[in-house]
């Protein structure tokens, strides 16, 4: 179906402040239907990770070049014309402590919301000619993010989500041979999946999510408030060989990950996505001609912390692994069909409670942050460039 898709922005008035953006994105589908295998993913990710590497290699030759180039120019002699010479009364010198807070104060903040009534995934264990498969089924889902900075070093995320139902299901498709794989079409693809007979593993009831985070930028530490709200009792199948199906399904998946990803980024797939921004270069007050009230202001403003510009990357800092550190108890206590109010609590079935919120914010939260990020770089950009202007004509 058509995917209807609005970005919208709020731009504050130009005055004394600098100017800000808030920008919304709205996207809208019907129906969405994907169909899988337990090494799409996996190959998704080998693929990409060749593709980093071309680029960072193809950069770093870039970067060499123009290194080089510098070089030459530097160590050639250099012909000043005096008729493009500065008077001396009129030089302006931008340190890096104003271009820090100029970077602060320019700061759009984002928010996407995405409204799905139909989901359907199908994932086969190895090809897709396979006749067993698990499916996974939800409806009129709604999940709404905010990002933005509650001050210049700490990044203020807050996710929304809430779907009308849920289920895993265990299906059985018509057995079909590698010939017939290579002949059908998507939308015989698309009927031969949902012509599939199914039984029941999970079934959730209408759910609602949230999850509040704050997180200092350049730490891995996450402070976090998590609920969950289910609206009626949870269907669990009782059926040993559904469950060690989906164990086997999982295992199978997390091999296949495993063999995909690289030693080195396996260590950084649970990080923040929040960096420093490039290191300042060094700046000696005492060789510009600045008046001595300047330098020492700029000495007193100068120790405010270089993580200043979230917005401006995505890549991980190191390689240390997200803390999640509760502000109150987490909210997950799910209620099943066939015991109603006697249902154990999730530790005696063997799920980690506090693993949820993990789960949530590395699957869920960083990837539509992902999306904000990009918006908020291209908006920073014209903010920059309309501070530039109000600069120019003051």
């Amino acid at each position: 179906d058509p995917i209807k898709l609005t970005c919208s922005d709020i731009w504050s008035e130009p005055g004394l402040e600098a100017p800000s953006a808030l920008i919304d994105v709205n996207m809208a589908l019907d129906t969405i239907i994907v169909l899988g295998s337990v090494k799409t993913i996996p190959v998704f990710i080998t693929m990409s990770n060749k593709l980093l590497a071309l680029i960072e290699e193809k950069r770093a030759l870039a970067g060499n070049y123009v290194r080089n180039r510098v070089q030459k120019t530097e160590s050639s002699p250099v012909v000043t014309s005096p008729s493009l010479s500065t008077p001396a009364g009129s030089q302006t010198f931008v340190t890096p402590v104003e271009i820090a807070i100029k970077d602060w104060l320019i700061r759009p903040q984002a928010g996407i919301v995405l409204n799905l009534n139909t989901a359907k995934v199908t994932v086969f264990p190895n090809h897709f000619y396979d006749a067993d498969c698990v499916q996974i089924n939800a409806r009129e889902m709604h999940i709404d993010l905010t990002r933005d900075m509650t001050n210049p070093v700490q990044e203020h995320r807050n996710l929304k989500a809430h779907f009308k139902s849920a289920a895993l299901l265990k299906s059985v498709t018509k057995k079909m041979n590698r010939a017939d794989e290579r002949n059908m079409t998507i939308n015989q693809w698309f009927d031969h999946a949902s012509s599939s007979s199914s039984k029941n593993i999970l079934g959730i009831p209408k759910t609602t999510l949230t999850m509040e985070t704050w997180q200092t930028v350049g730490t891995n530490k996450i402070d976090h408030n998590f609920q969950m709200v289910f609206d009626g009792w949870v269907d669990i199948a009782l059926n040993f060989g559904l469950i060690k199906y989906l164990q086997d399904l999982a295992n199978l998946y997390a091999e296949q990950i495993k063999k995909g990803t690289p030693a080195s980024a396996s260590n950084e797939m649970a990080q923040s996505p929040t960096t420093n921004p490039p290191v300042l270069p060094p700046w000696d007050p005492k060789a510009d001609p600045v008046d001595s009230a300047a330098v020492e202001a700029s000495e007193k403003i100068i120790s405010l912390p270089p993580a200043i510009d979230p917005s401006s990357s995505t890549t991980s800092t190191g390689s240390r692994e997200l803390m999640f550190h509760p502000i109150e108890p987490v909210g997950l206590d799910p209620q099943l069909r066939i015991m109603g109010d006697a249902t154990p609590p999730l530790e005696w079935v063997g799920v980690q409670r506090q693993k949820i919120p993990a789960l949530v914010h590395t699957e869920l939260t960083l990837n539509l942050e992902k999306v904000l990020l990009v918006l908020q770089q291209v908006y920073r950009s014209q903010l920059s460039d309309l501070m530039g202007v109000k600069s120019d004509r003051q």
